[in-house]
């Protein structure tokens, strides 16, 4: 079986899921033209961009648009079959999302401050079109490391970690959770980020009441080790407390602090996330 038949058949597998279960709607023009999916360094040909299509080492692929508007993307031709499988759905997810807004318009001061939603959703995805595969814990324990970063921060990273919320929540409630991520990625416009979209519509479909109480839960769940998180068993404890320098506006960071040490943040004068209950002897 060559490498593209493979492709084919797994993204059939990717829009039998997404488009057909999950309904999702159709990526752009997709009711009029088949979504391009390019096997990039093989001499394969842009006619749009009237370029080869090639791809660094460092990516496993991404999505972007044709000149209409139209989402097609891009697949590394040197990456495992588990990994192929998580990419396409990850990608394809993508040109869903384009379908809402053409994000690639924004301003990049706009752009960078919700592509966090944007990436978090995609990886979501994988772990609903392919359970079956873990790549997805790789970034919840990276979430856990590094907490005490800002929820909205772009950094080629970090956005990546932060899709332990929307895992977390479909986890509690699958068909909720898809909903959720239908309706931020439908209400969201320049003028209202994904931040406050989110917090505006959790009461809507979850027990907690704004986005401080999910990361609160999802703290409680990690240091807990309750069975709220798939793959639990495969979560890191938390091993960074306070980092030298902590991020000092933004949304929604987290703090780690032995039981009997000092809390080292003022958490009047900084928007922090501040929970006072301490469980196996870590202040969270």
């Amino acid at each position: 079986k060559s490498l593209m038949q493979h492709v084919g058949e797994i993204a059939e597998q990717v829009w039998q899921k997404e488009i057909v279960e999950l309904q999702f709607p159709g990526p752009r023009n997709s009711a009029d033209f088949f979504i391009d999916i390019y096997i990039a360094n093989k001499k394969a040909y842009n006619p749009d961009s009237e370029e080869y299509i090639s791809i660094s080492s460092y990516y496993a692929g991404y999505a972007t648009l044709y000149s209409d508007g139209t989402p097609y993307f891009i697949i590394n031709p040197n990456i495992g079959d588990e990994i192929l499988k998580v990419t396409l759905a990850h990608e394809f997810f993508h040109t869903i999302q384009f379908g809402y807004c053409d994000f690639f318009s924004l301003d990049s001061t706009v752009f960078d401050s919700n592509a966090w939603w944007l990436e978090a959703t995609a990886v979501w995805m994988e772990s609903v079109v392919f359970p079956e595969v873990s790549d997805f814990v790789n970034f919840m324990n990276d979430w856990i490391r590094t907490s005490y970063y800002n929820l909205d921060l772009y950094n080629g990273d970090h956005e990546y970690t932060v899709s332990i919320v929307p895992v977390y929540l479909a986890h509690q409630n699958l068909n909720a959770t898809v909903e959720f991520i239908r309706q931020t990625l439908k209400n969201f416009d320049q003028t209202r980020n994904f931040v406050q979209i989110i917090e505006r519509l959790i009461p809507e479909y979850f027990q907690e009441d704004s986005l401080s109480e999910v990361l609160r839960d999802i703290a409680v769940c990690v240091v807990s080790h309750k069975d709220c998180l798939p793959y639990s068993d495969m979560l890191a404890g938390f091993q960074v407390y306070a980092p030298d320098e902590l991020p000092a506006s933004g949304y929604y960071s987290l703090y780690y602090f032995e039981a009997d040490e000092e809390p080292a943040i003022d958490y009047v004068e900084m928007p922090f996330l501040s929970i006072g209950k301490v469980m196996d002897n870590k202040g969270v």
